[in-house]
């Protein structure tokens, strides 16, 4: 964050570019954080991995069609290999 709010000074970036770039930083911080968690999840036992995948997943799992039209076991291997991009999204 640091070196995002010196860049920011340096170039003289609007108030609007660094809000911007801001919540981008943030949510990639976020982001990555979560992801690296559950790349872990593999060196775990098939049945705690699964476990823990449901509870990580649990929104996703109930809201999307794909994963509801397979069984749990499918679905959550499916969520094992998922990988969430992050697109930041313009302010109202």
């Amino acid at each position: 964050m640091n070196l995002m709010h010196t860049f920011s000074s340096t170039r003289h970036l609007t108030w609007s570019d660094k809000n911007d770039m801001t919540r981008y930083v943030d949510a990639m911080f976020t982001f990555n954080n979560d992801i690296e968690g559950t790349e872990r999840l593999g060196t775990l036992p098939a049945s705690i991995r699964s476990s823990l995948l449901e509870v990580i997943y649990c929104k996703l799992l109930d809201e999307s069609e794909l994963l509801n039209a397979c069984n749990r076991q499918t679905a959550l291997l499916l969520c094992q290999h998922i990988q969430p991009q992050v697109r930041p999204t313009p302010l109202p």
